[in-house]
């Protein structure tokens, strides 16, 4: 069997029974194949029946994937696929165990099932709340692989910092020796793109491409509204500052509120969260305020919930009214992208916001639209509604 760094790492974190083995990498690095190999083996080998499930987030994906790799796996061993396969669905008997594939390209599909070993083959395509029950009925291993194309459960649900989590990366390097001339060549060209994209301070299609697939590591989403972010530590010293608080209300969805630091000189601005909580009591809200905007200076706030402005006003805190109506989010938006950003590093939620608030994305036409998703947002619109009223009334342009 010929193997790579990856498959020795895999089956090395296997045989010291971690719960949950993650393979994070970039295409062509051996992950897919690596894992199906180890689960080819742990069929083969097994005293005991085994139940082995691989899932994905659809069958044409599995059938143009995995389960092509998975019988090349049989065929490189001298085992024919067909004599052992049950077409559909897929399920293959390998000595005493079952190994199945199966697609949630239907919603509901298989969930009440129990198995021994799960794969989830691209994770961050498959929504949480169905590999949640997938994990919850698996008695034994759970492999997971994905490309870093975005942030997912393994991150927002904190799989990562569990004690049986281990994770591995990966990139083409680890399966340079199974790979063509013509694909070598395609790597260097697109490395030498991303590389452009950079030097020009334009980091687009390429250099995203080259992050996520070529290294392995998290770029940007596509379709993502903000790439003129960064994060930071401590406000610059030398510029004038002007501070705005900012706040949108919320109820199930979190109530945020955020101190936006403008220098209007550089066009830049600096966001620091401070509170990000839903079901936030007003009260709570207010003696935080208090304790943070000595100055008692101004806040910003949607208007449309007059109750909790009014009770602002009641405690003291002198509020405006957020600016809205038709046009005003493209308009905020637009604002916002005349400025360079800066995110303070530990102003978490604030970050994956900024990651993840994308266009609206209209399958029949394949095109993202000239609007945004209504989610990811609890800290974009506040501070959109702040850098609206500051090109309006602080330095109109």
């Amino acid at each position: 069997m010929n193997t790579t760094r990856v498959f020795d790492e895999t089956l090395a974190i296997y045989n010291a029974r971690k719960r949950i083995i993650g393979n994070k990498g970039g295409t062509r690095s051996s992950k897919t194949y690596s894992e199906l190999q180890i689960i080819k083996l742990i069929a083969e080998f097994s005293k005991k029946q085994r139940i082995i499930t691989t899932v994905s987030h659809s069958l044409p994906h599995l059938e143009g994937g995995a389960i092509r790799d998975f019988e090349d796996i049989l065929n490189r061993e001298g085992i024919i696929p067909e004599t052992v396969r049950t077409k559909h669905p897929y399920i293959y008997r390998i000595n005493k165990s079952i190994v199945e594939f199966v697609g949630f390209d239907r919603p509901g599909k298989a969930l009440g099932a129990q198995r021994d070993i799960l794969f989830i083959n691209e994770g961050n395509k498959m929504p949480f709340s169905i590999c949640h029950h997938l994990i919850q009925r698996t008695s034994e291993c759970i492999f997971v692989d994905w490309n870093p194309s975005e942030e997912f459960w393994i991150q927002t649900e904190a799989i990562n910092k569990r004690k049986d989590y281990t994770e591995i990366h990966s990139t083409f390097f680890d399966n340079i020796q199974n790979l063509t001339q013509g694909q070598l060549d395609d790597f260097r060209e697109a490395r030498k793109k991303a590389n452009e994209e950079d030097r020009a301070g334009k980091r687009g299609y390429w250099w995203n491409w080259w992050q996520v697939y070529g290294l392995g590591l998290e770029g940007q989403l596509e379709g993502v509204i903000f790439n003129n972010w960064q994060e930071y530590d401590n406000l610059p010293q030398d510029v004038e500052l002007y501070k705005l608080w900012v706040i949108d209300w919320g109820g199930n969805d979190p109530t945020t509120l955020l101190e936006v630091n403008v220098d209007g000189e550089n066009n830049r601005i600096y966001i620091k969260e401070h509170i990000y909580q839903p079901q936030i009591l007003n009260s709570k809200l207010i003696k935080y305020i208090q304790q943070v905007n000595p100055e008692n200076n101004f806040v910003i706030c949607d208007s449309s919930r007059k109750d909790k402005k009014f009770e602002l006003e009641m405690a003291g805190i002198p509020t405006i009214g957020a600016s809205k109506g038709e046009g005003s989010v493209i308009d905020g938006i637009e604002r916002m992208q005349e400025f360079l950003i800066f995110v303070h590093k530990d102003s978490k939620n604030a970050i994956r916001e900024f990651k993840n608030y994308k266009w609206v994305y209209d399958d029949i036409s394949n095109k993202y639209l000239n609007e945004p998703e209504d989610k990811n947002n609890h800290v974009i619109d506040p501070v959109r509604y702040g850098i609206r009223f500051y090109r309006k009334s602080i330095r109109p342009n």
